[in-house]
């Protein structure tokens, strides 16, 4: 029965496409006769699949469980099966570590794999949490495809054929050898993706090509000196998706939109030294001839849609594919702000930019993360880009990390209608929609209610863009901002509060327990030869021995046993007769 009350309920989301085409990831079911297993699977029909909604759990179970559960239920086989908890691919640690166990079992080296499957707890999964399933995985003949939950690729959404034909338009242009293209510019790397008719479409923004990582193509691997604000090297196109959710109601601020894919294409960054690494350890496994072929970016071929190349050194490369997760985000085309007179643009196109940047804490909003387009009107319109360091663990922002700052436009008063956006802005929504799809820290969020309660006030109280930001950013590095200083005092009255509070609860406690031991208890004590008396005896402690307690133990044990006591134990003893 305790561990019944201990038992978690988990949903079950799947991906959509997997609800009409899970065929083709279905086992088909178990033959007679293995020899005939193979014709039998092509003209046996496939059983019908039911998905689980809620899936019972103990928080000591491990992801293998979940997955055989799944597998009793529809029949598609668990090697199949991506799971995923808050963005985070919770079933990649189940295959490194069958992985590890089968290079232990070919190596004959047992203690090589020891460690058990991480629990549910372990991830953080809970009672009435959600985990998201998904088989697709990126491959030759679908080389792109949505890495986890996506909200931005559902059906019931506008925007989601939109997003939709831009991954089919980047697919279409890798099977006609359109090379995705590193920029010139930039600290990690970021890739354009053109169509089949060479036109940019898209940015992709690998996780393993960022500042600080591994797979850097400006050098920068240094993970130290890549940390920014609490922000950790791979995490940026985590914070581009976020801050195109958080812009995907009105779409006031004008993200482009942004999902994150995993691509199979060798067209990409990889390190020397890992790169060879990788194809040595794949040979030894395979026990073919290593070979000695390395390089750092990877020349790409044309790919036919049903996943034939046409050349054979691409073929040896991309099997097994290389895959990379990152952040693809719909192309802008648009000129830097240098280029333009700041008085150029209008009032609401500066407090849109300046609001998003309060709103998701933006580090880096220098004059190259704003591209200057025209919109329907002929009119010039900001469009803010590059957002990987936004949403960070530490507020540091500093004024030259916010151009608009400096403009005239962000000293004007908010118009009617940017004022009613604010009022309108759901902090808790856009947290709950963060939470659900992406895996950020819990001090993430605690900082965006602190943005979110600066600029709400700040607007209700007439103050304009500027005064506002000149709360948050720090006047110079060295200097804290003013909402930092509040920050600091607010923390300094809370652990005072709370030790008061504590300092109060201890003399309550011990005022009680100092008030029971002086005031006496009254308690019935048998006749004493025929006269019935009582016995007025203070309440003693035990005695750290356990052994009595004194006289209130003796009467305690008298009572309990409904016996007489004979003598009266009232005060000290009396002294032994004198001598005759």
């Amino acid at each position: 029965m305790a561990s019944e009350a201990l038992r978690m309920v988990i949903n079950l989301e799947v991906d959509e496409t997997l609800l009409s085409d899970y065929h083709c990831y279905q086992q088909p079911p178990p033959q007679p006769q293995l020899q005939r297993a193979a014709t039998a699977a092509s003209s046996t029909p496939h059983t019908s699949c039911t998905f689980p909604k809620q899936i019972k759990m103990f928080p000591w179970n491990d992801i293998q469980q979940i997955t055989q559960h799944i597998y009793e239920q529809t029949q598609i086989p668990i090697e199949r099966q991506r799971l995923f908890f808050r963005g985070r691919e919770i079933t990649a640690y189940h295959s490194n570590k069958a992985k590890k166990k089968d290079a232990a079992d070919s190596n004959n080296n047992s203690k090589a794999w020891s460690r058990s499957s991480p629990t549910l707890s372990f991830f953080g999964i809970g009672h009435e949490s959600s985990i998201y399933l998904q088989c697709r995985a990126a491959d030759d003949e679908r080389p792109i495809v949505p890495y986890g939950f996506c909200s931005a690729l559902l059906s019931s959404l506008s925007c989601s054929d939109g997003n939709k034909q831009l991954i089919q338009a980047c697919v279409d242009g890798l099977f006609d050898d359109m090379r995705p293209h590193l920029a010139n510019d930039g600290e990690g790397g970021t890739y354009f993706m053109r169509d089949q008719h060479n036109h940019k479409v898209a940015c992709f923004k690998p996780s393993d090509e960022e500042a600080g990582c591994l797979n850097n193509p400006r050098g920068r691997t240094d993970a130290q000196q890549a940390i920014h604000s609490g922000i950790k090297p791979s995490q940026g196109h985590l914070r581009e998706i976020a801050a195109s959710l958080i812009d995907h109601g009105e779409h006031f601020h004008g993200v482009p939109p942004t999902i994150r894919v995993e691509i199979a294409y060798p067209g990409f960054h990889y390190n020397q030294q890992h790169h060879h690494h990788h194809h040595e350890h794949h040979h030894n496994n395979t026990r073919a001839t290593p070979t000695t072929t390395t390089l750092t970016t990877a020349s790409a071929t044309s790919i036919s849609p049903s996943g034939t190349t046409t050349s054979t050194h691409m073929q040896s490369m991309y099997h097994p594919p290389h895959k990379k997760v990152g952040a693809l985000q719909k192309f802008i085309a648009g000129e830097v702000i240098e280029n333009f007179g700041v008085k150029n643009f209008t009032q609401r196109e500066v407090h849109k930019i300046g609001i998003l940047d309060i709103r998701i804490l933006n580090c880096d909003r220098n004059t190259g993360n704003v591209l200057v387009s025209r919109d329907e009107f002929g009119r010039y319109a900001l469009q803010p880009i590059d957002h990987g360091l936004s949403l960070p663990e530490k507020i540091e922002i500093t004024r030259d990390s916010w151009v608009w700052l400096h403009w005239e436009q962000s000293k004007q008063p908010f118009d009617p209608y940017t004022l009613n956006f604010i009022k309108s802005i759901d902090v808790e929504r856009d947290i709950a929609q963060l939470r659900s799809e992406l895996n950020f820290a819990e001090i993430v969020f605690e900082n965006m209610r602190i943005a979110h309660l600066v600029l709400c006030k700040g607007a209700a109280k007439g103050l304009t863009l500027h005064e506002i930001g000149s709360i948050i950013a720090r006047p110079d590095f060295d200097t804290k901002s003013i909402l930092e200083e509040l920050m600091t005092q607010a923390e300094i009255l809370a652990i005072e509060k709370w030790r008061q509070r504590r300092h109060l609860s201890n003399r309550i406690r011990h005022k009680r327990r100092t008030h029971s031991l002086k005031t006496p208890q009254v308690y019935p004590v048998a006749a004493v030869e025929g006269e019935t008396a009582s016995l007025n005896m203070p309440r003693q402690p035990h005695s750290a021995s356990g052994g009595g307690g004194g006289k209130y133990a003796i009467v305690q044990k008298f009572i309990e046993k409904g016996k007489t006591l004979k003598v009266p134990l009232i005060g000290n003893p009396p002294p032994p007769p004198p001598p005759h």
